[in-house]
C-alpha cells in the first residue's frame, strides 16, 4: 500500500512533497508517532529532498550530501531523503540504507547523526507481512530520516519512560487497524 502505483514512473516532486507533507501531519504527527516531528514541522525545520536512484553510489552520494549539509545548517533539524524511483522493492531499499549507514560511520558522524527508515513495504525480521507492526515504519515512499542525535537525546529527557514510545507506536497503529492504514497510504489527499 502506497500512494504511489508500483508500475507508475516517476512522480512530480510538487505532489511527492504534498503526499509526504500529509503522511507527516496526518500519521507522524496526529497520531504521535514521533512526539517530537510536531515542534519541528511547526517551526519549518524539516527538510524534504527527492531524488531517483539506480545504483547505490547514487544513494550513497546523496546521503553524504545530505549529512554534510546538516552539519553545516543547525537551522535544518532533521532532513527525509525520499527515493522518487529505483527503490520500490524492499530488499533494493535495505541494500542501499546497509551502504548509507556505511557512509554515515565513514564520515565520522556515528554518535552525530542517526538514520531512521521507512518504506512502503516495510517489514520487520520475523514479522509477518501485514503485521500491523510493520505500518510504524511505513510511507508513502522510501525514505531515508536522517536526525540529529543530540536532539534525540534532549527530547526524550521531557519523557516519562521514553524506551515504551517503540512499544506504543506498535499497539497504537494495532489499535488504528488495517483500513486506516489502507486509506492513510493508498488515498488521496484529504
Amino acid at each position: 500500500m502506497s500512494f504511489k502505483n508500483q508500475h507508475q514512473q516517476s512522480e512530480s516532486k510538487e505532489l511527492i512533497e504534498l503526499r509526504t507533507w500529509d503522511w507527516i501531519d496526518r500519521f507522524i504527527i496526529k497520531e504521535n508517532i514521533c512526539p517530537f516531528a510536531q515542534k519541528e514541522r511547526a517551526n519549518d525545520r524539516i527538510e524534504l529532498q527527492i531524488f531517483d536512484t539506480n545504483t547505490v553510489a547514487t544513494t550513497a552520494d546523496i546521503v553524504v550530501a545530505s549529512l554534510h549539509k546538516l552539519q553545516q545548517t543547525p537551522t535544518i533539524e532533521t532532513s527525509l531523503l525520499i527515493a522518487n524511483t529505483g527503490l520500490e522493492r524492499f530488499d533494493e531499499y535495505l541494500y542501499h540504507l546497509d551502504e548509507a549507514s556505511y557512509q554515515l560511520a565513514r564520515c565520522g558522524y556515528e554518535g552525530v547523526f542517526q538514520l531512521a527508515s521507512f518504506h512502503p513495504e516495510y517489514q520487520f525480521e520475523g514479522e509477518d507481512k501485514d503485521d500491523l507492526s510493520n505500518f510504524t515504519n511505513r510511507a508513502p515512499y522510501p525514505i531515508f530520516h536522517i536526525i540529529r542525535e543530540q536532539s534525540i537525546t534532549n527530547a526524550l529527557l521531557t519523557f516519562k519512560y521514553p524506551e515504551r514510545i517503540p512499544q506504543r507506536n506498535i499497539e497504537h497503529c494495532k489499535k488504528l487497524g488495517p483500513a486506516y492504514f489502507k486509506a492513510l497510504l493508498s488515498s488521496a489527499l484529504k
